[in-house]
């Protein structure tokens, strides 16, 4: 197998006009209608990528995106060739296409937007970002001759982009919970209709996480209609913990070993889920187990060493349930009270946020994350001082780092971990800021 590079690649003279064209689509929303019938007929125009390769498809509210990395790991370990398309991106759009664990170079990045570009205006659409960087994945991966793609669907299942895969091997409908209600529905049951709607007859499977018995009834209703069998966490396959720390999935009568390589209790049910799935495909759970060890996956409960005076935690969760997901960590690991570094959009329940972090926060710092759907910090502190509660307002990042590097507010003898949330935005807008390096995801076979 090659070994994989970081370097971006590109000549002096066609730098700029990459820049160009990428930063035009990133620029772009598109229109918020859901319709795969566009996207369909331009990948007819461009040599049908999405007929190219058989594919994981991952839905979900919270966790898709750490079960689609895992998976892509995993088949890395099996010596599979594998592109991976995840949204939104944390700092570089080019995040959202990583072909065998390393993101696409913007060269190539480029070169696939143009082809894009050129179809979309020969049959008059616009495509949004997520749109054309689902397309990218899909024409990387056939350029590549990959053996796999791994999709997590970007919102909802049903009419996402990446519903226009025509061979999806396995699916994974990771949880169902409160996101995006403006568009997918303000009853769970409404939601899980929406993320089921990735499932199709040539699936040996759906995977599906620990959700409500409504919900699963709702997800096996369409995957009976599609003749699709549905493996549930709890009564499918179940995980039982060792004393050494490590981890057991009992599943078809044996049991597997592994260790989940993100940390919090979620993450092992996000790791028992990405293995059943591999392992339902036919691949070797003894390469898949050491393959999921090795995930390097920023922004899930992701540890700092930048500041020396502070444990500094930043985690992707930016809705309630993930938001929940947090506070079990910091309840259950941290086993103290921490400081908290906040900015939401205002398509989010932020207010559900703060309701379940407030009783474990000592100090709140207030940061907007970037955009013009951010929440302003003026109204959060408002909606804190209801609870008596007296927050610091932060200018920028800069401020932030400032403020870290003197160390906690009040009492200098404490120093509580503080943690970073609310919004991807801010999570990226702060890694950016910190140029933190940019490792590979995963490594294929033993390179």
């Amino acid at each position: 197998m090659r070994e994989p590079s970081m370097s971006h690649c590109g000549t002096a003279s066609n730098i700029h006009e990459d820049d160009d064209i990428i930063e035009k689509f990133v620029r772009n929303r598109g229109s918020k209608e859901f319709s795969l019938d566009k996207v369909r007929r331009l990948v007819g125009l461009i040599g049908r990528p999405h007929e190219a390769f058989p594919v994981f498809h991952i839905a979900g509210t919270n966790g898709k995106g750490s079960v689609s990395c895992a998976i892509a790991a995993m088949l890395g370990a099996n010596q599979k060739k594998v592109v991976l398309t995840i949204s939104p991106h944390l700092v570089r759009v080019n995040e959202r296409v990583i072909l065998d664990g390393i993101p696409i170079e913007d060269a190539l990045l480029a070169r696939h937007l143009r082809l894009i570009e050129a179809a979309s205006e020969s049959i008059g659409v616009v495509l949004s970002l997520h749109e054309a960087m689902t397309v990218v994945a899909l024409l990387e991966g056939q350029s590549a001759e990959v053996d796999y793609g791994v999709l997590e669907v970007g919102v909802g299942g049903r009419l996402d982009t990446t519903n226009i895969a025509a061979n999806p091997a396995v699916g994974v409908i990771t949880s169902v919970s409160f996101d995006h209600t403006e568009l997918l529905g303000n009853q769970l049951e409404l939601i899980a209709r929406e993320k089921a709607g990735i499932i199709k007859k040539t699936m040996k499977a759906v995977v599906v996480g620990a959700v409500s018995e409504s919900v699963r009834l709702v997800i096996e209703l369409q995957a009976t209609a599609a003749g699709v069998p549905v493996l549930a966490f709890g009564r499918d396959f179940w995980v039982d913990s060792e004393v050494n720390g490590s981890y057991t999935l009992h599943f078809n009568n044996e049991t597997y070993p592994f260790s989940p390589p993100l940390a919090g209790v979620h993450q092992v049910h996000n790791a028992a889920l990405a293995l059943v799935a591999v392992i339902v495909e036919g691949l070797d759970p003894m390469l898949s187990a050491k393959g999921l060890s090795q995930v390097s996956w920023p922004a899930r409960l992701e540890q700092l060493s930048c500041f020396e005076t502070r444990t500094v935690i930043l985690d992707s969760a930016h809705n309630p349930d993930g938001v929940k997901q947090v506070a079990t960590f910091v309840k259950n690991t941290l086993n103290q009270s921490i400081d908290c570094v906040f900015g939401s959009l205002n398509t989010k329940d932020w207010r559900s946020m703060i309701d379940i972090l407030y009783p474990i926060t000592r100090h709140w710092y207030l940061l907007s994350p970037p955009g013009e759907s951010a929440v302003p910090s003026e109204v959060i502190s408002e909606y804190l001082s209801g609870f008596g509660i007296t927050s610091y307002l932060l200018r920028d990042e800069e401020e932030l780092f400032e403020q870290l590097l003197k160390g906690p507010i009040g009492d200098k003898t404490q120093t509580p971990p503080l943690v970073v949330l609310g919004s991807m935005y801010l999570i990226g807008s702060i890694r950016k800021a910190l140029d933190l390096p940019e490792k590979p995801y995963w490594k294929v076979g033993n390179t």
